[in-house]
């Protein structure tokens, strides 16, 4: 094949993509590639376009890798490809296989922020992040050390079991107290992996038997004389420690074995907390009546394939914006044995509880303490600044309980294998229609819902952009991902026609309470049914709660807008119209700890910190700041712009850079950049998603740097923000 037959062949190609034809295109591009390289730079976006199109219509994942295959062989230096196989394996759970492809993608060019950000959320889900707190919590470790030292030393239990091992920190101290046999077993292929590089950099590889397996599964020639384990969540239960426990004393240990912990106490506290109560139920007025709302996110597929939801939350109640207020003293709810090899569940049990202090019953919250052994014990609870959150049990209730100094309110709770219940009566019950129809919906959609703040100024600038003419009937495509409530507010007023493209399938029923007639399609089909002249308005939400830019959100906006264009022959209004990001260097040893294990100290002197630290991530996103421990080290200052109005059309739309000269205000470390966003509706509607909007349902996010900065009160600093692929990054040097 010639270089003109080749690019004779090129053009065919790209008709038949045109046409839908996506084997045969995808065929003749590999093949001219093959026979003439160097036509590679001007092919290579169109062989990823084929590829990506092929690829979404394969029906199974063997004919998707033999695509990616081909298309890798064509184009072996795409950091797009790379990043898109990774997403696809992640989805279909293989999340090892889509790290290599992520690590690919930076290997090729490192400045690709999407494939950052695809990383570090597989290698969140790989390694969670608890185990950064526990590793760094240095009272946790020790406890566990003395309680461990002493059933060897003591009651001679040389035969070790490390169930759910992690990174091993639990059987190397068993080895160093002179534990003549220990196995660690752990379900996690990573962990795993992670405990065999700390065996062998401390010295004990061949002291500790390492298994990749659950304990149920283990098969020993001989019982051990002692379990440890940490298998626990902030409900306790909620694990599986007492199904575990129960097989460990029936197949694992000897008759006279020990098991640390030995038990545990769970306690319980009523509590008003503002910021429980808006993810939980209604609190401000929706114009929908019998209906009500209570926010859960924890669902679960049962035994019987039905979906259950979680009757519990976990938080850390400390950092919640607003704070908490206890209304009761803390009252003990029961004790389970771990010693007992029948580990046996508390029976169900009504606690009277007394109101001591008058306010509004939003939540019990409950924590335990854990019983190692007769001498040492760890507590959840809220002042001991433990690695641990507590479990939160939202009172579901459509209105305010309100509960007076005095009063007498009934505390239940009841256990299975892997869960505590506990709810609450208080002794005058909740005035509420018994006819209302109890709709289930996210907390975050909750939340932003009670951000009365934002849903006015949301509903408000939309009206604003719609035409007063009469007649005109506007056409609004909403690609939010909550609740369109303020879209539905302007259709009652106006009379648009709306179509929802992003509605979440958990939200159908409060839609159908507002309207039976609103319309739910995909983007593509809303498209193409745009009529010629049509006055249409894109509506979307461009920062989720946790703090972070939606996922593809430019890319998504500027061909959105392209294809209106195209459809209707005039550009669409859209909502919002800018957004700002806002940017600050902080000091915060606390947001360092969440993602990166501190040296040997806390780990009892083991050499874990660059084994585990391997899957640190940069990217700290749900960060509430007016609780964070930190020091602002320089003012808040605007970074990036972009314009959803003009932008678009730039051929640099997805890619912004800007560079900020900042000074030190106090000589501190810089360990991160604070960041988060000002949102302008439309003309004087702003929304600002910062730390000093306290009523906001919205978050912040940070970046860490790869090394703290230390700084000098005056010191010039250089920051520079990108803005790439709809994820930002942050660059911080010393002038």
């Amino acid at each position: 094949m010639s270089e003109n037959d080749s690019i004779g062949v090129l053009r065919q190609a790209r008709a038949l993509f045109e046409t839908g034809n996506l084997r045969e295109s995808f065929a003749l591009l590999c093949a001219a590639v093959a026979a003439h390289p160097n036509l590679l730079p001007s092919v290579e976006t169109s062989i990823y376009r084929v590829y990506k199109a092929l690829a979404d219509g394969c029906d199974s994942p063997r004919d998707v890798c033999d695509a990616f295959q081909r298309a890798a062989t064509a184009i072996p230096n795409s950091a797009r490809l790379s990043d898109d196989m990774g997403t696809r394996l992640h989805s279909w759970g293989f999340h090892r296989e889509a790290l290599a492809h992520y690590r690919h993608a930076l290997a090729i060019d490192s400045t690709f922020l999407r494939a950052r950000d695809s990383l570090e959320g597989v290698t969140n889900f790989l390694v969670e992040r608890w185990h950064y707190r526990m590793l760094n919590d240095i009272r946790r470790n020790g406890a566990y050390r003395r309680a461990i030292e002493r059933a060897v030393n003591e009651y001679d239990c040389t035969d070790v079991l490390d169930i759910g091992c992690g990174t091993g920190i639990l059987s190397m101290t068993a080895c160093r107290a002179g534990a003549r046999r220990v196995v660690a077993c752990d379900l996690s292929k990573t962990m795993c992996d992670i405990a065999k590089k700390v065996f062998l950099a401390n010295g004990m590889n061949d002291r500790i038997d390492l298994v990749h397996s659950s304990s149920n599964d283990i098969r020993l020639t001989e019982k051990m004389s002692l379990v440890v384990t940490e298998i626990v969540d902030a409900g306790l239960l909620g694990e599986g420690i007492v199904p575990t426990l129960r097989h460990a004393w029936k197949c694992l240990l000897a008759p006279n074995g020990r098991v640390i912990p030995a038990g545990a106490t769970v306690y319980a506290c009523l509590v008003e907390c503002e910021a429980i109560r808006k993810q939980s139920r209604l609190c401000c007025e929706l114009d929908v009546d019998g209906v009500t709302l209570i926010g859960s996110d924890y669902e679960e597929v049962s035994e019987t394939g039905r979906m259950q939801r979680e009757p519990y939350t976990s938080e850390k109640l400390n950092t919640l914006r607003g704070g908490f207020r206890e209304l009761t003293a803390p009252v003990r709810l029961f004790r389970v044995d771990f010693s007992n090899p029948e580990v046996p569940l508390p029976d169900p049990v009504t606690v009277p509880v007394q109101i001591v202090r008058s306010g509004q019953l939003d939540a019990v919250v409950t924590w335990f303490v854990l019983h190692l052994d007769d001498v040492d014990e760890l507590s959840t609870d809220t002042e001991s600044e433990s690695c641990w959150e507590q479990a939160v049990y939202p009172v579901p209730c459509a209105q305010t309980v309100d509960v007076l100094d005095g009063d007498w309110v009934d505390v239940r709770s009841s256990c299975t294998e892997t869960r505590i219940e506990v709810t609450v009566v208080p002794k005058q019950k909740e005035k509420q229609n018994e006819t209302n129809q109890v709709i289930f919906i996210p907390r975050d959609v909750l939340a932003s819902l009670n951000d009365s703040n934002y849903q006015e100024k949301l509903k408000t600038a939309l009206i604003s952009l719609m035409s007063p003419a009469k007649g005109a009937k506007e056409v609004i495509l909403d690609l939010s991902r909550s609740f369109p409530y303020a879209c539905l507010q302007a259709i009652r007023k106006n009379g648009a026609e709306c179509h929802l493209c992003r509605l979440d399938s958990r939200l159908s029923s409060l839609l159908r309470s507002f309207s039976e007639e609103v319309d739910v399609q995909c983007l593509a089909d809303v498209l193409q049914s745009i009529k010629k002249d049509s006055k249409c308005i894109v509506l979307f939400d461009p920062v989720g709660k946790r703090g972070t830019l939606r996922e593809g959100l430019l890319e998504k906006i500027s061909s959105t807008i392209h294809s209106l264009v195209k459809a209707t022959g005039s550009c669409p209004r859209v909502l919002p119209q800018k957004l700002t990001i806002f940017g600050t260097c902080l000091a915060s040893p606390a947001l360092r700890a969440n993602s990166q294990v501190l040296g040997s100290i806390p780990t009892l002197g083991f050499d874990i910190a660059r084994f585990v630290n391997e899957y640190q991530v940069t990217l700290q996103i749900d960060l509430d700041l007016t609780t964070l421990p930190h020091a602002v080290v320089t003012k808040p200052i605007p970074f990036i712009s972009v314009d959803f109005l003009f932008d678009y059309k730039s051929p640099h739309w997805d890619h912004y850079k800007e560079e900020k000269i900042v000074t030190a205000m106090q000589s501190e470390s810089i360990t991160a950049i604070a960041f988060w966003y000002e949102i302008c509706l439309a003309d004087k509607y702003i929304i600002n998603t910062g730390p000093e909007f306290s009523n906001s349902h919205f978050r912040q996010a940070a970046l860490l740097l790869p090394e703290d900065l230390q700084v000098v009160k005056g010191d010039s600093l250089s920051v520079t923000a990108l803005l790439r692929d709809s994820c930002i990054d942050f660059k911080v040097v010393k002038n």
